[in-house]
């Protein structure tokens, strides 16, 4: 079918011809110049079409235009900066140090992944490419292989060789001080896999899952994790702390334990390492809080968030030492607790059971190898509550309690990535603390939703990476005024 005349005598430049492409789109009818003559046999010369140069398209000549991009080759030309920015500013010795264990490439993949698990909680496997992508984390580093598949093969890869993870957490350690104190404590994660980690615990009948272990260090005096290792789901006990403290050469630091934790079973690694220690609770029925009248106090303090104490430390043997506590205020909670129980309950009150038991409302007996002021054993309970947090953040704020892997290659490397998310938080936790303490805000907003406020901070995407105020590369959220 030749052009019709409609098209053909549309005006068009000079030295061109319309030529039917069949196309069933809006080009189907090109315009083509007439780039050169060509001759063949010594016949007279005819004109050879050239380039494309644009198109007739509803009764008009439309120019092509080379420097127009096609909407779905587009990049983005801004860019997600402000939780990126300040993960990157936070984390310089980490990368150091991820450098020295690991390609760049993988280190930055580390890195992103990590960083991508705290500023969106949660994340599905099959959401980092698209997050990554919209993200300065793009910019900051730099790598390839987001994809599920590509992810899921990290993992499992990144798993097979733990000591490279005990070579990270060894520069770890190397950068707390010497005399900075560790607390040793771990938790259970529901377990989702089949396989040697994944084992049933005494609530599985409960929870419906399996579970595994995972031990946790936490320096005071950084307020961060230091390292972590993976056990099997029943092995929050003695043996898994031994071989934490071996594998990881944990020789000073106090181990933190839940209460019945067998002392017994520690005892020999307590004396190979006498720089090492631990404080550990008893249970309310404990025989031995009778047997040495570890309530009868006499002393009293007052903590620094001004809850009174009474107090009262017993030496029982050369390097074992009980210090028994009543914290009146979390007393006083109690027997208000217990009094309107009863009264949701009809009002029936038990008063011999209540003034019976009204000693050991809000006490709290520790078991301890450390000689010292009884307040320090408190204080140092009390900074466990600093990795609960952090425990709490791992389960409540990113969303890492369910392992969402199967085997255990990719556990190891899924539960490394995990420790690294909750070092960067860590890290971010303190920044935020810092800014409330120098502009004397009151902490008002959660952290989840602080790196949510900065996530709404774009940048250009070809801007130099460090920004300034006034370099009119920025994209704000509206504010209300």
């Amino acid at each position: 079918m030749s052009v019709p005349d409609s098209v053909r005598n549309v005006p068009r430049p000079k030295n061109t011809v319309v030529v039917d492409t069949k196309s069933n789109g809006p080009k189907r009818y090109a315009v083509r110049e007439r780039s050169e003559y060509k001759s063949s046999n010594n016949k007279k010369p005819s004109p050879r079409n050239g380039k494309i140069i644009g198109h007739i398209i509803n009764g008009r000549f439309i120019r092509l235009k080379q420097d127009i991009v096609a909407v779905n080759k587009y990049g983005y030309e801004q860019l997600q900066y402000g939780a990126a920015a300040l993960i990157y500013n936070i984390s310089f010795d980490i990368l150091e140090d991820l450098y020295e264990c690991f390609q760049i490439e993988d280190a930055h993949k580390l890195m992103s992944i990590a960083s991508l698990r705290l500023i969106n909680p949660g994340i599905a496997c099959n959401r980092y490419k698209a997050k990554y992508q919209i993200s300065y984390l793009s910019r900051f580093f730099p790598c390839r292989g987001l994809s599920k598949n590509s992810v899921s093969e990290f993992l499992k890869n990144l798993g097979k060789a733990p000591s490279k993870h005990r070579e990270f957490y060894s520069r770890r350690f190397k950068r707390i001080s010497p005399e900075s104190h560790v607390i040793i404590d771990g938790m259970l994660k529901q377990d989702t896999g089949d396989n040697t980690l994944s084992k049933a615990s005494a609530k599985t009948h409960l929870k419906g899952h399996d579970e595994i272990s995972v031990i946790y260090a936490y320096s005071l005096e950084n307020q961060e994790v230091i390292c972590c290792k993976v056990y099997q789901g029943k092995m929050l006990d003695a043996k898994a702390f031994e071989d934490f403290v071996n594998s990881n050469r944990i020789f000073k630091g106090i181990i933190v334990c839940d209460k019945g934790f067998p002392v017994s079973e520690i005892a020999h690694i307590l004396e190979a390492y006498p720089d090492l220690h631990y404080i550990i609770p008893l249970k309310r029925n404990d025989k031995r809080i009778k047997e040495y009248d570890l309530l009868n106090f006499d002393s009293s303090a007052e903590k620094s968030n001004g809850d009174q104490v009474l107090f009262k430390k017993t030496k029982v043997a050369e390097n074992k030492f009980f210090y028994g506590f009543r914290n009146e205020t979390i007393a006083n909670r109690e027997g208000f607790g217990k009094i309107n129980k009863s009264i949701k309950n009809g009002g029936d009150f038990d008063a011999q059971e209540y003034f019976e038991n009204i000693a050991s409302q809000g006490s709290i007996v520790f078991e301890s190898d450390m000689e010292c002021h009884s307040m320090v054993i408190m204080d140092g309970y009390d900074n466990r509550w600093s990795l609960e947090t952090v425990f709490d953040h791992f389960k409540n704020t990113l969303d890492l309690d369910i392992t969402n892997v199967h085997e255990k290659s990719s556990i190891l490397g899924n539960e490394f990535i995990n420790y690294l998310t909750v070092l960067l938080t860590c890290r971010v936790g303190k920044a935020f603390k810092s800014v409330d303490a120098k502009f004397k805000s009151t902490p008002g907003y959660s952290l989840k939703a602080k790196l949510a406020d900065l996530s709404d901070i774009d940048r250009d995407a070809d801007a130099p990476l460090i920004g300034s105020l006034h370099d009119g590369c920025w994209n704000l959220p509206a504010k209300n005024s």
